[in-house]
């Protein structure tokens, strides 16, 4: 019997990609398979760097030296061991621009430095997953993980010597690090510019108080409605810019504003004003230069390259990029399933990711549970958040941001977040 292969590439190498493929590969390909014997599925994940990033935990590392690079930054080859033999191929570069006429995805150095030839890898599915880069590598791996080890280090060391420090950003990040910070260093200044009304504006109002609240009373200084638009360092500190137009001058400057999606290489029509890849339903399928738009079938989008619409929201959480992927797997399955010679009756019915009930593939609705879930430890002891969008007391947050957080590493890389 002869075979048709269908090729699969997935643009990234953090959480969202790893999810992708720890989805297909577990069961939703097998399934797949089972339904048409003359298909098979070959995956080919593209990323600049050969490192995973354990995000989350990554304001903690601030203050605990040695914690990013031997716990939070793994190599790659520790998930892919994992994948069926020959099945799943890592090609190191960045995507560079992309003929969705064509369904091919031209792979190179890009902006990131390294030596890489160009190439160009055909698909008949394409997941986007590239995520951001945030201004200071501290929070993403820029193409080199060696350079975000290098940031953490160059940032403890400078710790103990600060008096004063600046951090720019509002959200979870800038929170939570401001807390690490003076938990370890009580003496230390820190103004907080939010940037927005409030911080954590993702949250409810009475969870943005009660970490107003904890800010100040471990002495964060926040300031409101002004932005870092500049910064300049010397050997006497760092100099920032603010939108107000003053200056002003500490030991330290700390980035933790959001990061630029990594959408360069895709048509400007298929963006939303902040350079996110629009959806044309709940369900992850890129939506293309318009809603009808032939060429991007096939195509989906899971993690922060996103936009957040009406449409398909997000809010950049590890709790939605699990659903989302979930769903956009589900969206490959039941589309690919469509081109199949597939015997009556059907057959993924029963399969969790795909949705259950009917004798053809069904699709799995975006469902993040629990929902409406913002988790923020603020120094020792300290912390605000909601479940569900029930604000819950600080002694919750911080037992599950402490330790339990961290010992989520290994089984994400062995794909245990993804059951059948």
């Amino acid at each position: 019997m002869s075979t048709t292969t269908h090729e699969i590439v997935v643009l990234g190498g953090n959480f969202g990609a790893l999810g992708i493929v720890q989805s297909l590969t577990k069961f939703t390909i097998p399934s797949l398979q089972k339904l048409d014997k003359t298909k098979s599925y070959h995956i080919t994940v593209i990323t600049p760097n050969d490192s995973f990033y354990f995000k989350p935990a990554a304001p903690r590392a601030v203050i605990e030296p040695g914690l990013a690079e031997k716990k939070l930054i793994r190599p790659l080859t520790e998930a892919f061991k994992h994948f069926p033999e020959g099945q799943v191929k890592l090609v190191k570069g960045a995507a560079i621009a992309l003929d969705a006429a064509k369904r091919t995805v031209t792979v190179g150095a890009g902006k990131t430095g390294l030596d890489i030839p160009e190439q160009t890898v055909p698909y008949d599915s394409l997941f986007i997953a590239t995520g951001t880069t945030s201004a200071s590598p501290l929070w993403s791996i820029h193409d080199d993980q060696s350079l975000t080890a290098k940031a953490f280090k160059e940032l403890q060391e400078a710790l103990p010597k600060a008096k004063t420090i600046i951090v720019a950003g509002g959200g979870p990040v800038g929170v939570e690090t401001a807390g690490e910070i003076l938990t370890n260093f009580p003496n230390v200044e820190i103004t907080l510019y939010s940037g927005a009304a409030d911080v954590l504006g993702r949250t409810k109002p009475e969870v943005r108080a009660r970490a107003q609240a904890y800010l100040e009373k471990i002495k964060v200084k926040v300031v409101h409605n002004v932005k870092v638009v500049g910064h300049a360092t010397t050997e006497a500190g760092t100099t920032v810019e603010l939108s107000n137009g003053e200056k002003k001058t500490a030991d330290l400057f700390i980035d933790a504003t959001g990061g630029v999606p990594n959408s360069q290489f895709l048509p400007a029509s298929w963006l939303d004003s902040t350079g996110r890849v629009l959806t044309r339903d709940t369900n992850w399928r890129v939506r293309g230069s318009s809603a009808d738009d032939k060429d991007v079938k096939g195509l989906y989008v899971v993690g922060d390259v996103v936009a957040d619409s009406d449409i398909s929201p997000s809010n950049n959480s590890i709790i939605y990029l699990k659903a989302q992927v979930t769903s956009a797997v589900a969206s490959f399955a039941v589309d690919v399933a469509q081109t199949l010679e597939v015997p009556k009756p059907g057959f993924l019915s029963s399969l969790p990711i795909i949705g259950g009930g009917s004798k053809a593939p069904v699709q799995k609705p975006f469902a993040p549970m629990p929902k409406d879930t913002h988790l923020v430890p603020i120094g020792k002891g300290f912390g605000v958040g909601q479940i569900m969008g029930w604000t819950i007391p600080s002694f919750l947050v911080t037992a599950a941001k402490g330790d339990f957080l961290q010992n989520m590493i290994e089984p994400y890389l062995a794909g245990h977040e993804y059951k059948a």
